[in-house]
Formats: C-alpha cells, structure tokens, sequence
C-alpha cells in the first residue's frame, strides 16, 4: 500500500502523525491513491492479473529477476514493465511453472507527492509515457487466451481506459458540446451526459474511501474524512480536466519518442528535526 506523507508529522525519519495538508492538490492526489490501492489492485489481485506492482514498494524474488534479465531501461515505466515481462515469461513458455504475484495491503510506505501543479503534470506526463510505452511493447498479449484474465480483460482496460479514456472524454465532450449547439440534443440528455461520468468517479471515490480510511483509520479520524469526501465532490470540475491535460502531453511525449525522466521537486514539508522537538512530544 502506498499512502501519501505530505501532511503528516515525521520525527527523526519515524511516522509519528498521519494526517492531510491543506493543498487541495495533495489531498486530491490521497484520493486517487485510495482509488488505485482500494479498489483497482485487490480487484485485479483476484483475478490472479496484476499489472503493476509500484516500484516505490514492490518486492520480487531475485533469482526471478535473473531469469528474466532484471529491470529494463526501455520505458520509463519500469515497474509496469517488468511485471508484464514476468506474466509474459511465465505463461509463455511451453511447461510452464506455476507462480503469483500479489498485492498485500497491511504494509504501508509513505510517500511524498507534487505539491505545485507544474510538478505533479510533469510526474503525471512520464507516468502516461511510461504507460504508453509499456502497453506497447506487450500488445501480442492482447486477447490471447494464454494470458487468461491479463490478456482477455485487464490489459483491454488499461488500453482502453487508462491510456485512451482520455481521448475518447475530449472527443466526447466536442461531440456533445456540437450537438449541443446545433440543437440535437434535449438539455435533459446533456446533463446526463454530464453527470453521468462524475456520478460514476464520485461513487468509485467514495465507495474506495470508506471501504479504505475507515477500516484501517490511517488518517485523523472524521475531519480528514469530511475533507476527502468534499474534494472528491470537486475533484471532477478542476482536477480531471487538469489531468486529462496531462495524460493527452503524456501520450503526445510517446508517440513523439521522447526521453528523459522529469522528477518532480522534494520539498519535505512533512519533515521535523528530532532537535525542535518539545520534551514529551511526538
């Protein structure tokens, strides 16, 4: 599981308050993170097909890296990657050995997001790149019954809603917007058409939030919470149209073939030095 720091209280290097800042960008970004690890990883965990295991806090046997040649430099993202590189060795060969990879959810690392939106696009830009990059290179994949619930349903999501989806949205929203205008469509089919993909992102959002925060309560009890459910309310107004932005340069970096890697800025807001601290605190 990866939670996001920004927010929390670190003494010394040791975790000693979770909690959420004031950025509207970062608690959005907390979101997203409870959409991915509560909602979209045990789901893909059960059906014995992930297709990512973060790099930020995965864990791979190491003779199993040698046998496929270890970490590639082909895409930037390399975590994506090898995990598809370990699907694909596993069930392509003839006597194949059985194995699994699976998402654990109790253990915990923290880490630190953008903070400013010109750092987070530019996270978001490679993320997208890397995405492109790594579906790519294992499109033989594709609705190939070897790869059982990999091939036939998870990588025809990820193609069609995690790299595509955003494509699709904009042209949606243009054809809308010109039916609109020239009067093809009632007002009544247009606020459907509006609401319905921001009831669908609330409903993922909040059932993600609830089925997530308060079992394990990793934040500070209710007012976190509330503060949550309110961007989430808000999140598809400002933030999907900032990330639609994003993902499409992301995409446009893929089909250019552009290198590089952009890290995004640490600031470490969240550090305390274990010397300002008050005796008995923390």
């Amino acid at each position: 599981m990866i939670r996001v720091l920004n927010g929390c209280r670190v003494v010394g290097g040791q975790l000693v308050e979770p909690g959420l800042p004031a950025n509207p960008l970062v608690v959005t970004q907390a979101i997203e993170y409870a959409r991915a690890f509560f909602t979209q990883r045990p789901a893909f965990d059960t059906l014995g097909s992930l297709p990512i295991i973060s790099g930020s806090f995965g864990m791979f046997r190491r003779q199993t890296l040698f046998e496929v040649g270890g970490f590639s430099n082909r895409t930037v993202a390399e975590d994506m990657e090898l995990v598809l590189r370990l699907h694909h060795h596993f069930r392509s060969h003839p006597g194949r050995r059985a194995y699994r990879q699976v998402f654990v959810p109790d253990p915990v690392v923290w880490t630190e997001v953008p903070e400013t939106i010109r750092d987070l696009g530019r996270q978001r830009r490679r993320w997208q790149r890397g995405l492109a990059q790594a579906l790519w290179a294992y499109r033989h994949m594709l609705f190939r019954p070897r790869f059982g619930w990999l091939g036939m349903v998870v990588l025809p999501y990820y193609w069609l809603y995690e790299l595509l989806e955003l494509v699709i949205l904009a042209l949606g929203y243009v054809v809308t917007a010109a039916g609109a205008l020239a009067g093809w469509l009632h007002q009544t089919a247009l606020v459907g058409l509006f609401l319905l993909p921001v009831s669908l992102n609330l409903v993922i959002s909040l059932v993600a939030l609830f089925y997530g925060e308060l079992p394990f309560g990793r934040y500070q009890g209710l007012r976190d919470l509330v503060r949550l459910v309110f961007w989430s309310l808000t999140e598809p107004f400002w933030y999907r149209w900032l990330s639609v932005a994003w993902r499409l340069a992301g995409l446009w970096d893929a089909l250019r073939a552009k290198q590089g890697w952009e890290k995004p800025t640490r600031v470490g807001t969240w550090a305390v030095s274990p010397h300002n601290v008050r005796p008995g605190a923390g």
